[in-house]
């Protein structure tokens, strides 16, 4: 028992000691990026915004229109997108920022507006 806690103390040490040696990234904002959500707060540490949020790595590339896709997976896609902007935003003009984000991915994969508006109206 005594060997195991010794050796588990011991990985933790040379992790923390790697963890270290990495360059820290400065935030550029005062924000916080927990979970694919933005949370920006005031220097007192009061929340002020939420929103989502996508790492620059992120390509929009999601389900292509043309794709053999069942149609009602592409509309639980579209519904889960806006579902997820609602959740998250905390203001209006966040959401509707965030609404033309999605909008915009989805155009960039082929999906037409008529289907961005009915699925829109529909949640």
């Amino acid at each position: 028992m005594l060997g195991l806690f010794i050796k588990l103390l011991s990985l933790a040490f040379i992790l923390y000691c790697v963890a270290a040696s990495f360059p820290k990234k400065r935030m550029q904002s005062a924000g916080i990026h927990f979970l694919d959500v933005l949370i920006e707060k005031t220097a007192t540490g009061f929340i002020t915004s939420t929103h989502g949020h996508r790492k620059p790595t992120h390509t929009g590339l999601y389900s292509k229109w043309p794709s053999f896709v069942l149609l009602h997976r592409k509309r639980s896609l579209v519904n889960s997108l806006l579902r997820r902007a609602y959740d998250i935003a905390s203001s209006h003009q966040l959401v509707h920022t965030e609404f033309l984000n999605i909008k915009r991915m989805l155009s960039r994969n082929g999906y037409s507006n008529n289907f961005w508006t009915v699925a829109f109206s529909n949640s």
